[in-house]
């Protein structure tokens, strides 16, 4: 089974909330029942915590990315596509419009019932130098600086 961005994932079995943290952490809407109270100690404080997490998840995927992209045009030579939001190379064409979705905001909008405020743009890079892996596409010979610095969705 797989989902996209903006399925609804429902946890009939909701627990610690992990379904519900992973599903708000890739852009996926969900629904999580529990009927045990005495999880809702554990539950709701993660809303706490879930934008940075998040967020900390995502630009971790974004850094694991580029160093699969080093490791690959060092063996394979330059890749064919760039993505569009980001400005690192990819390796098909489905991957120049992937956008992840870091969170802004997380507030409750009534008891156990959360809405989450997703950002629309892509995340900052904060590299003193750019990864090695941005340097070369058969696009592009190196990526314009504004594509290394945009602006976070904040």
């Amino acid at each position: 089974m797989y989902s996209v961005k903006g399925d609804v994932i429902l946890d009939p079995f909701l627990g610690t909330g992990t379904t519900t943290t992973a599903a708000m952490t890739s852009g996926r809407n969900s629904i999580g029942v529990e009927i045990d109270e005495s999880f809702q100690h554990v539950i709701c404080p993660v809303t706490n915590h879930i934008v940075d997490f998040s967020n900390d998840y995502l630009y971790d995927r974004l850094r694991r990315h580029l160093a699969f992209v080093e490791d690959r045009i060092q063996k394979s030579g330059a890749l064919k596509y760039t993505n569009k939001h980001y400005g690192y190379p990819v390796v098909t064409s489905q991957e120049q419009f992937i956008l992840l979705n870091g969170l802004k905001k997380v507030h409750a909008r009534r008891d156990n019932i959360f809405e989450v405020v997703y950002s629309t743009k892509p995340q900052t890079w904060n590299f003193d130098e750019p990864p090695e892996a941005l340097i070369r596409t058969k696009e592009e010979s190196r990526p314009k600086p504004s594509q290394l610095s945009m602006l976070n969705g904040q």
